[in-house]
């Protein structure tokens, strides 16, 4: 946040153009930081996957896991689950571009033109990809026994169950 560059801490061709699109991004949706945020550890308290569980906390009754991301998309992207219930809160990864309006798509698109990808490591998001699909579909799987469902809650677009 600091360096104003979604790709800050990257090493990707593409730093300097992120820094330019993510300035233009957060001009654009009005992107306002938190004044004191509050950062989870980065040191792993165990595994999920082939993911690191870098922290933990509660919404009332439900307990999450944070899941270190690879980098792929982001550096210091973390993703959201709660395994009891199947849930995951994938921030700005996943896309439900089914639910999206046509502005909605549209807006998105304009990165297409702006960048190759908006993915800092296209091969590291590719196996971040699957490796995540990977711990979704595990809790589906367990939820299944119980006549349940795994849901997503994407960044863009609506919540969806497998």
């Amino acid at each position: 946040m600091e360096h104003d560059n979604r790709a800050y801490g990257s090493n990707t061709r593409l730093l300097e153009l992120n820094k330019y699109f993510t300035r233009l991004v957060n001009k654009s949706t009005k992107c306002r930081y938190p004044k004191n945020p509050c950062f989870f550890s980065t040191v792993p308290i165990g595994t999920l996957g082939a993911f690191n569980v870098i922290d933990a906390f509660s919404v009332g009754s439900l307990e999450f896991l944070v899941l270190d991301s690879h980098g792929g998309h982001i550096p210091g992207q973390v993703f959201f689950v709660n395994k009891e219930h199947g849930l995951c809160f994938s921030a700005d990864y996943l896309i439900n571009t089914g639910s999206l309006s046509a502005e909605e798509k549209n807006n998105l698109s304009l990165a297409r033109y702006l960048m190759t990808s908006t993915n800092t490591n296209s091969q590291v998001f590719r196996e971040e990809m699957a490796a995540l699909k990977d711990v979704i579909e595990a809790m589906d799987r367990e939820l299944k026994r119980q006549g349940k469902r795994a849901v997503v809650f994407p960044g863009h677009g609506d919540y969806y169950r497998l």
